[in-house]
């Protein structure tokens, strides 16, 4: 520690203007520590040609990167560069917190041979369930999960941001302990303005009165936004006018697009894009009426907690990692993963209107947590494993 502060490295394999889950933590926990008298924080990524990085309130070392395949908008960090491992190693870190154990990770091996930075990987994604959709060639598979089991089993502490997600863990290999660290979101508890929320209404032309349902995030079948579809076709046979708006951008989109017309919801649907604006994205959650997430690759959806944030309760996917702390009826919902039971489940909700806000309540005063408390947690246990506890 220099003149008593912890040099703090957040390393990141994807930042803005890429927009993820990932990307929203690494934002959060940096400018949250930023914010510490006895804190210097860096943040390391790839670099974006639109970065701007320069108007963050922390500082970044944006390095070299290239297109990555098969991912919109997503690069792939090179960190085999001896002025990047230069770079990075004079600055001198005590700690670095990893949040993907891919090229980041690597970075950090190269960067600290010497051991003289304690490392704490936070594990986000089942990596596990991108390698079988992406990699069809079983050597590819086979070096993929070498890499990723190597790094997993580096860092002096692992963290995971839900229970469930040491599953994930374990299958990949890892070998250790890991500690529990939730996330938090950036959104104020509590709903936009009447006003903001009326003017979305008529931006989408949305009726008095009809339910209103939501997902918002990366437009990919793997979140099982297909069962989800197929679920809201039987809820529109059952007889309920209701407008499902699908927030986001994401490879699969126009395949997406295509399927609702396909299975007859193209009048029920609203497909946004991509909304960036933190602001508008509180008015789209305050809106809704119900927030379907049947994903279960995510281990610990930030999306779940911003619903919160503006007491809208979840419907999950039986055995969903990011329905940690939601019980069935109080705080939110589940349904078993097929289209019947999910239509069942989204009709009973929306068949008492009175109780949907009451549950969403409920999950507003049970799952919410601001970034402040959850970054708070992190600094607290950096000064315990810097002190050696």
């Amino acid at each position: 520690m220099d003149n008593g502060k912890m040099k703090i490295g957040i390393f990141v394999d994807s930042f803005y203007p890429n927009i993820d889950g990932v990307s929203q933590v690494v934002n959060n926990y940096c400018t949250c520590l930023s914010r510490y008298d006895d804190v210097d924080v860096t943040l390391v990524t790839p670099r974006y040609k639109e970065g701007h990085y320069e108007r963050y309130p922390f500082r970044v070392y944006p390095y070299l990167s290239f297109g990555g395949p098969g991912k919109v908008g997503y690069r792939v960090g090179w960190p085999f560069v001896p002025k990047i491992v230069r770079d990075v190693r004079a600055m001198d870190f005590d700690l670095v917190h990893i949040h993907c154990p891919l090229c980041s990770s690597e970075l950090q091996r190269l960067t600290n041979k010497d051991g003289h930075a304690k490392t704490v990987l936070t594990y986000h994604t089942k990596y596990d369930v991108d390698f079988e959709a992406r990699l069809r060639l079983a050597p590819m598979k086979k070096i993929a999960y070498r890499f990723l089991k190597a790094n997993v089993n580096y860092p002096d502490e692992v963290w995971i941001v839900s229970q469930g997600s040491e599953e994930a863990l374990r299958r990949i290999g890892f070998t250790g302990t890991c500690r529990v660290m939730e996330n938090g979101v950036d959104l104020p508890r509590g709903r936009a303005s009447d006003a903001d929320c009326d003017a979305l209404r008529r931006e989408y032309s949305l009726p008095d009165g009809v339910p209103v349902f939501s997902f918002i995030g990366r437009m990919q079948w793997y979140k099982n936004i297909r069962l989800l579809l197929d679920g809201l076709k039987l809820v529109k046979e059952a007889g309920l006018n209701f407008r499902f708006l699908m927030v986001g951008d994401g490879q699969d989109l126009n395949e997406m697009k295509a399927y609702v017309r396909q299975i007859g919801l193209a009048d029920r649907v609203i497909f946004t894009g991509s909304v960036r604006e933190r602001e508008k994205l509180r008015v789209f959650y305050s809106i809704t009426d119900l927030f379907l997430f049947l994903s279960t690759f995510d281990t610990a959806a930030i999306v779940v907690k911003e619903a919160a944030a503006s007491d809208v309760p979840v419907l999950f996917a039986a055995g969903s990692d990011s329905a940690y702390g939601v019980e069935e009826g109080v705080n939110g919902w589940f349904a078993e993963e097929n289209p019947r039971a999910v239509a069942d489940k989204i009709l009973l909700a929306a068949s008492d209107r009175d109780n949907l806000r009451r549950v969403g309540q409920k999950a507003g005063e049970t799952l919410y947590v601001p970034w402040s408390v959850s970054v708070d947690r992190a600094y607290r246990r950096y000064k315990e494993i810097l002190r050696g506890e």
